[in-house]
């Protein structure tokens, strides 16, 4: 990470004290060995063994609110309705809940849309690797446009 937080810091930390826990523990149990002891939230696993998961993971939170707030100022009504849907569904996820799928006409305003969620999820700073995810079909007509926006929340897992 180019520009970690007090609190990656501190995951990172949890995360290094729990493998070594770990490695000398003959049950392996690391850290749920010590119910009292905070658990890291991040899935540092992964991001370390993954660049492209590292990248997204390295964006700076104030600009990601800034870029969100821009956003959400030129947000239609009907916008608004799947924002609140989405954003309501990422804070309280289910397994019904991760995935989303935006479909309309061409020029309805997903693509901002899309970048207003992905600046907001971003910019809450909650410890979550939220993957954007583009897929553009473009039959004969109409013109098709999907997202897909998946959020992982390692303290969920």
């Amino acid at each position: 990470m180019k520009h970690p937080t007090q609190d990656d810091v501190y995951d990172y930390g949890l995360y290094l004290f729990d493998n070594i826990l770990k490695d000398n523990d003959s049950l392996e149990k690391g850290l749920s060995k010590y119910p009292e002891m905070p658990r890291w939230r991040r899935d540092w696993d992964s991001l370390l063994q993954h660049p492209i998961l590292q990248g997204e993971a390295d964006y700076d939170l104030i600009q990601e609110q800034e870029l969100a707030n821009a956003a959400k100022a030129t947000l239609t009504e009907e916008q608004w309705r799947a924002f609140d849907e989405i954003t309501a569904a990422v804070q309280s996820p289910t397994p019904r809940t991760n995935i989303f799928f935006l479909h309309g006409a061409a020029d309805t305003g997903k693509t901002h849309l899309y970048n207003a969620l992905c600046h907001e999820i971003r910019g809450n700073g909650r410890g979550s690797t939220l993957c954007c995810i583009f897929w553009n079909c473009v039959p004969s007509s109409p013109r098709w446009t999907n997202y897909t926006l998946s959020l992982q929340d390692p303290s969920k897992s």
